[in-house]
């Protein structure tokens, strides 16, 4: 015994590491062991219209933020659709129908998915500016949710301000407007005119939220 003593001390770090590997390898896993990693929250659906104020031929830009602890496992996190104009027929909506698709795997509902959107379009210089920002988040129960996200943009502190950025071509804008609106910090400082409203229409499913003691409820 004294003999195998001596000899276990020699062995290094790497040798148990590599032993634990080499052991792990035949461990039995089960379908617990995926639940226990984590919930998932899938989410679908389009950008399907707006009413916006003062201009036509718009873009939307969506992102999907979330928290730290929030990973996605499937999807894409930001796309950006075609320019859509008004028309008669629509009551002078911009409809997009952009569809959005991505699945998120958490264990923690802290940093809850929110969809930020960047409306922009361009001036007569074709350049792109600013129409409105909007954000809202994505519901909290399965199923079909159709959302009227209130629409925003930032405007000059002066009017100096406001005629240079006209000739610019770069209006009053944020910087970083999704983290910006999403964490809501300095927004208070800001200040913002109305810019429309946009409809959108979510699809949610969720999966394993009960093994984390979290039933979905109403937003």
């Amino acid at each position: 015994m004294h003999f195998q003593q001596r000899v276990d001390d020699k062995e290094t770090e790497q040798d148990r590491l590599d032993k634990l590997r080499i052991a792990g390898n035949h461990l039995n896993f089960n379908e617990s062991d995926e639940k226990n990693s984590g919930f998932h929250v899938m989410v679908s659906g389009h950008i399907e219209s707006g009413q916006i104020n003062e201009y036509d031929g718009i873009c939307a830009k969506f992102d999907f933020i979330s928290g730290t602890e929030w990973s996605i496992i499937e999807g894409n996190r930001t796309g950006v659709s075609q320019h859509a104009y008004k028309s008669q027929q629509t009551n002078r909506r911009v409809v997009w129908n952009y569809p959005f698709e991505i699945a998120f795997k958490s264990m923690n509902v802290n940093g809850w998915p929110q969809i930020v959107l960047t409306l922009t379009n361009r001036d007569f210089l074709g350049r792109d500016q600013v129409c409105g920002y909007g954000t809202v988040h994505v519901p909290t129960q399965p199923g079909t949710h159709t959302r009227y996200i209130n629409l925003f943009k930032p405007i000059s502190s002066s009017l100096i301000s406001q005629v240079l950025g006209w000739f610019n071509g770069k209006n009053a804008e944020y910087v970083s407007p999704t983290e910006l609106l999403a964490r809501n910090e300095g927004r208070e400082i800001t200040r913002v005119q109305s810019g429309g409203v946009a409809k959108v229409q979510f699809h949610v499913t969720m999966k394993n939220m009960d093994q984390f003691g979290i039933f979905p409820f109403k937003a």
